[in-house]
């Protein structure tokens, strides 16, 4: 798998990454394009896509989150084809590399639904599986009905990120602030 990152916008990743980003969330759960636009301008994203036989195959939208060292994956999205066979986990290794090397952070976190439906497990044990740990902390934004738990890796033996999803939301929160605050 070939990974390009960027953090500026560039319209053609944009238009091979959009479908995997459209089939995997739905509308009340995705950010509009203008707001991704804006994250671009501010300097608070990032976009990764990984290529697969010259396809788009994973796409994801991430974040630094300063105050606890750590990327925020916003969203992540596997072309429908590709789950099961590792493209995903594939991704995530490389992303760690990344954010490692690339970046000097200790960690990632990623925001779980915290449903109890077939769907809602298997993400967690996709996650699981990359080395993510659950947090118990469930928490609610006004703006959206699902309810969500942090779960997070540490990249080091110094990693920061502790097992409380409080203290993580306090700093996702803060990223979807800075996404959407009008300039």
């Amino acid at each position: 798998m070939k990974i390009i990152t960027t953090a500026q916008w560039d319209e053609k990743l944009w238009r091979d990454a959009e479908p995997l980003y459209n089939e995997a969330f739905p509308d009340h759960g995705r950010k509009p394009i203008r707001i991704i636009r804006q994250m671009f301008q501010r300097k608070l994203c990032f976009l990764h896509l990984g290529i697969v036989e010259n396809t788009a195959a994973v796409m994801a939208i991430t974040g630094e989150l300063p105050s606890v060292r750590a990327l925020l994956i916003d969203y992540i999205a596997v072309r429908h084809d590709c789950r099961g066979q590792g493209t995903g986990r594939h991704f995530i290794e490389e992303l760690k590399h990344w954010t490692r090397g690339e970046r000097g952070l200790s960690g990632i976190l990623i925001e779980a639904e915290a449903g109890d439906g077939p769907g809602h497990r298997s993400r967690r044990h996709f996650w699981e599986a990359c080395g993510f740990h659950l947090t118990d902390y469930v928490h609610e934004y006004s703006w959206v009905p699902e309810r969500y738990q942090a779960m997070y890796v540490n990249l080091s033996p110094e990693g920061k990120l502790v097992d409380d999803g409080r203290l993580l939301f306090e700093s996702i929160t803060d990223f979807h602030k800075r996404s959407y605050q009008r300039t």
